[in-house]
């Protein structure tokens, strides 16, 4: 099945409509001695992206997979059976776990190769912001961060609790144009895969100190 060349150039036949598996086998004569390999070869290979990802309780990520050759209908599996896989590869984390939870997501074509994704369910999920406190005049500009520890989703919504001056989708914040007295404002982010999940930081906003002469 297929052809080997005189240098070990192996080509697969142009057609296959099964999975088998091939010997190629390599003999030396002086001094007389040999070796194999086995090639699989398959209608059909299945690429499953990305192949890690950990998620928080609760929420959800989408696997895709890639196939190559024979074109065929996919069967998504889960071992063990925890939490939820749709037939288009989105999972759903269960509402809750003790403890982080591996999971082995598997797409299997009706012939050939199948491939896996390993999901990683965290409980412990948390968001910090920094700089932890700041003060600011009028005007004044600050970049705060954003770090979300135990999911591969790290993006966050940035908001204040009180509406005074402006904060972007990228954490940066710039104080009013006039402070007339001092204001404490929070600035938080929230995961986005998991709203239950922020965390926030302290700003003074300082009315600009008089100069006398």
């Amino acid at each position: 099945v297929g052809i080997v060349s005189s240098t070990g150039l192996y080509v697969a036949p142009s057609t296959m409509t099964y999975t088998r598996t091939v010997t190629v086998n390599a003999t030396s004569t002086k001094p007389k001695s040999s070796a194999s390999a086995s090639i699989i070869l398959t209608s059909t290979l299945v690429s499953v992206t990305p192949a890690n990802v950990i998620v928080a309780a609760g929420t959800t990520c989408q696997l895709s997979a890639k196939v190559t050759g024979k074109s065929s209908l996919l069967r998504w599996s889960l071992n063990p059976q925890i939490g939820t896989m749709s037939g288009s590869g989105l999972y759903t984390a269960p509402a809750s776990v003790s403890a982080p939870q591996t999971i082995i997501a598997t797409a299997t074509p009706t012939t050939g190769m199948s491939d896996s994704a390993t999901i990683i369910v965290d409980p412990s999920m948390s968001v910090s912001v920094t700089p932890a406190a700041v003060s600011l005049t009028a005007v004044r500009m600050q970049q705060f961060f954003a770090s979300v520890i135990g999911s591969n989703q790290t993006s966050v919504t940035w908001s204040l609790s009180a509406a005074l001056g402006q904060i972007s989708s990228t954490g940066l914040y710039t104080a009013p144009s006039v402070v007339t007295s001092q204001h404490l404002v929070s600035v938080i982010a929230t995961s986005i895969v998991d709203p239950s999940k922020h965390a926030s930081s302290s700003l003074t906003l300082l009315p600009a100190l008089g100069i006398s002469t």
